[in-house]
């Protein structure tokens, strides 16, 4: 099966998703009581979401050499309509200084929640925090020109000082996905150069491992993140399809395999019930050439396939063996029938013999070679395990070859005293008539 990789919604989600304030106290009005001091402006490959527009410094220029906002320049110019009366202008003059000093205490607490979000690092939130911030100072009235540009100035540098150090944020951010996306692009190069290789297993969990490698990097920039994903995902689609098709294969010869195991199997349970015992011998040895030449099955059936056609091939071996105990028992037959027997035990106990020196024979020469593949091993993980699996596999045969040697020994000793009881010559063992485990 080949492994699903999650798209990596980190390569978007993971950015800073900031909307641009649109009263970032910029200065394109910069008054005091306008309330536009601009945070400075964003690098130029910064997420667009966090970028600030710089004000339009001409306008703030001449609007600040002005003194304020048009509100402040009416405290020094004398009203329109004059008082009725002196009496009624010192009430005018009492409302209008009671009216500054509630602005005043207003832009005071105003300055305070400014000063108290200056450090923040909750970029998103406390941006819109500003904003509303700017609304409410553009809803109080005026203080008087005498206080207005010290208040301004108080209430824009905290603001200020926060976007510069979301500037300086996001400038840090940028720098550690432009490294992941380094990072990433090696490991792109890696995947690629694995996409080719035909070693299943082994570059399977390579890409796994590189997989795992790629989730454990942060988000490279939005602008890149689709586009290197697809790139790596490119490597691993080739490789894992080629593998899935390669199995494919694989499976469909297997399959095909196993139809012509189960074939052999009737014949062989056909035989199995036949009574000419020497013609069947040499059926069942020309069934077990054709089983060997025939490739594996599938994994799950190479067990019970491989029962069945043993199963029919031991009965009649079983019914031969019962045959000639039968005939064993007829006096008349006696003599005959023990020396018939005595041949038979021969011949199985030679084909056992020759069955066990093939199998020593491969296993001494899975040995020569797995020494031959450890002489060539050069060092690093990959080969320190490779050695380790094949002085394991060698020491397991080598125990299984003394065990061998001396179910060997006994076989040829138990050969030596059946041919001593043989007045005629020894014959020849024929080949082995079972064929060895899959």
């Amino acid at each position: 099966m080949t492994p699903m990789v999650d798209h990596p919604h980190h390569e978007t989600d993971m950015h800073e998703d900031e909307p641009t304030p649109e009263a970032a106290i910029s200065q394109d009005t910069a008054t005091p009581e306008t309330v536009e001091a601009a945070a400075p402006a964003e690098a130029e490959d910064a997420p667009a979401e966090e970028h600030v527009d710089e004000p339009h410094h001409d306008e703030v220029h001449a609007l600040e050499e002005s003194g304020g906002h048009p509100s402040e320049l009416q405290d020094s110019v004398e009203p329109a309509g004059a008082p009725e009366s002196e009496e009624q202008g010192e009430e005018q003059g009492e409302e209008q200084e009671r009216r500054r000093l509630e602005n005043l205490t207003l832009k005071e607490a105003l300055i305070a929640r400014a000063e108290a979000l200056q450090e923040s690092v909750e970029w998103k939130a406390t941006a819109e925090a500003i904003k509303k911030l700017q609304a409410e100072w553009k809803a109080v009235g005026p203080v008087g020109k005498e206080l207005s540009q010290g208040l301004w100035d108080r209430f824009r540098a905290p603001a200020n000082r926060f976007f510069e150090r979301r500037q300086e944020h996001l400038a840090k951010l940028r720098e550690e996905q432009e490294e992941n996306l380094r990072k990433k692009e090696a490991l792109c190069v890696r995947a690629e150069e694995l996409a080719g290789s035909s070693q299943w297993k082994s570059t399977a969990e390579a890409l796994q491992a590189l997989q795992v490698e790629w989730k454990a990097i942060g988000p490279a920039p939005r602008e890149h993140g689709d586009a290197i994903w697809k790139r790596f995902r490119k490597s691993l689609d080739e490789f894992f399809g080629r593998r899935q098709e390669h199995y494919a294969k694989l499976r469909k010869e297997q399959e095909e395999s196993l139809r012509k195991k189960e074939a052999l199997c009737v014949r062989a349970e056909e035989l199995s019930r036949s009574n000419q015992w020497k013609a069947t011998s040499e059926a069942i040895k020309a069934l077990q050439s054709e089983w060997k030449a025939i490739g594996p099955v599938p994994q799950k059936k190479a067990d019970s396939i491989w029962k069945r056609f043993r199963g029919a091939i031991d009965v009649f071996f079983e019914r031969q063996s019962a045959y000639f105990e039968q005939r064993n028992n007829q006096r008349d037959q006696r003599d005959s029938e023990r020396r018939d027997q005595m041949l038979d035990a021969l011949e199985r106990k030679r084909e056992q013999t020759h069955r066990l020196r093939e199998s020593m024979a491969r296993d001494e020469e899975n040995v020569q070679r797995w020494q031959v593949t450890l002489s060539h091993l050069g060092s690093g993980p990959g080969a320190d395990e490779t050695r380790a699996s094949l002085d394991g596999k060698i020491a397991d045969v080598a125990a299984r070859l003394g065990e061998k040697r001396a179910r060997l020994d006994e076989l040829e000793k138990s050969i030596r005293e059946i041919a001593a009881k043989l007045s005629s010559p020894i014959p020849k063992a024929p080949p082995a008539a079972t064929p060895p485990a899959e």
